[in-house]
């Protein structure tokens, strides 16, 4: 037989579970799409730095754009922002690209309203180097068939 001081017990349980769940499951939806953000924003800088290190390699001036439109290209909603690309020394380039949305720079978070976190700042970075090899000692893979090393004086090729 139920004692009367235990009837409800569980369902003050269960909504105390149910905060906690939906807290959890609100957090992992705002953290996995910084991450996707993130993501794409690291996909457009490296795409923005090898474009740019690409036409300067081939003595091309670089469009001052690119960076924008590589970092704008590789989000989902096509809103990003990529400063200037710098050239921190000669043969390198740096782009940095940031997320954007409607209300601005940054990512308006969803569920993180509810824990007092309204917008979160996502970026990326990206560096790319052209030139030969300068100032290393260098390795430079060479095949040679087996008939060349044959010292007999007999050619097998």
């Amino acid at each position: 037989m139920e004692k009367e001081s235990e009837c409800g017990a569980v369902a003050v349980i269960v909504a105390l579970m149910m905060v906690v769940l939906n807290g959890c499951g609100a957090l992992a939806v705002d953290f996995g799409m910084l991450y996707a953000q993130k993501a794409q924003l690291q996909g457009g800088a490296d795409a923005a730095a090898l474009a740019i290190a690409h036409d300067c390699a081939l003595c091309k001036s670089a469009a001052p754009d690119t960076a924008v439109q590589y970092a704008k290209f590789n989000t989902n909603s096509g809103m990003a922002d990529a400063p200037a690309p710098t050239f921190s020394s000669a043969g390198t380039v740096v782009v940095t690209t940031a997320a954007r949305d409607v209300k601005g720079p940054g990512v308006t978070l969803w569920p993180g309203n509810i824990f007092g976190i309204s917008r979160a700042d996502v970026g990326a970075t990206s560096k790319a180097v052209w030139g030969g090899p300068s100032g290393l000692t260098t390795a430079l893979p060479v095949a040679f068939s087996e008939c060349q090393f044959d010292l007999s004086g007999r050619s097998s090729c």
